[in-house]
């Protein structure tokens, strides 16, 4: 596919709209962010001026703006070189594959040389130096998570997770559930609902569940990045 202002897409992406699809689907990294059932690319853009009128000007697009002029669009592939003409567009950025690397984030952050530490006189590690996580609130961008792991509750057995953002249903999903505020995928659970869920107070809680991967079931309890953090998941 010829794209006319190719010089405002990064290499990666010039390069997987020159291969075929058979090609894309072969690659790791050449199909993320496409999506072959609609033709349609997750793209990041570096823009200028008024970002609404983007989806105004590109037929078939939805965008949504972040921080710093950045913003993300979906985009079917047929409307790329259109995208790419505006003005308003300074440059467009095929999504990376992301990679799991909990141990080495752990390792590279300090985290575990501060859990090893002995708790004394019967503080917990980390406590007799003041780094217990209190007042900390971790982001985390995971598959799935398991809601019930002791690493995400608290000694009351209430969640940790201040919210939840579960981009693998739609809008309206789960009882009528809402994306996050700004934002048109998705739903989201706060923390009431989370803890209704652990209850089995929330009558979608089977469903949710299968939605969420039991990635630590088998695993022993942990005490997570730090002790004492909430977490944002998405």
């Amino acid at each position: 596919m010829a794209i006319e202002n190719n010089q405002k897409l990064d290499a990666s992406l010039n390069l997987a709209l020159d291969v075929t699809q058979e090609d894309r689907e072969k690659s790791l990294e050449l199909g993320t962010g496409f999506e072959p059932e609609e033709q349609i690319w997750r793209v990041i853009v570096k823009y200028i001026g008024d970002f609404s009128q983007i989806e105004n000007l590109v037929p078939g697009s939805q965008g949504i703006s972040l921080l710093n002029q950045y913003g993300i669009i979906r985009v079917p592939e047929s409307q790329l070189d259109t995208l790419a003409s505006l003005p308003q567009i300074q440059y467009v950025e095929k999504p990376k594959q992301v990679y799991f690397s909990l141990d080495e984030g752990r390792s590279a952050s300090c985290i575990n040389s501060i859990q090893a530490r002995p708790g004394s006189q019967g503080l917990e590690p980390g406590q007799d130096i003041g780094l217990t996580g209190r007042g900390v609130i971790v982001g985390i961008a995971d598959s799935g998570i398991d809601i019930t792991h002791p690493a995400f509750l608290n000694p009351d057995g209430s969640t940790r997770i201040l919210y939840l953002w579960d981009q693998t249903r739609e809008i309206g999903a789960a009882g009528g559930l809402p994306a996050p505020e700004g934002y048109r995928s998705g739903v989201e659970y706060t923390e009431e609902l989370i803890n209704q869920l652990i209850r089995r107070e929330f009558p979608f809680r089977e469903k949710v569940g299968q939605r969420m991967v039991q990635q630590s079931q088998a695993s022993p309890p942990e005490m997570g990045m730090v002790l004492r953090e909430n977490v944002i998941v998405e």
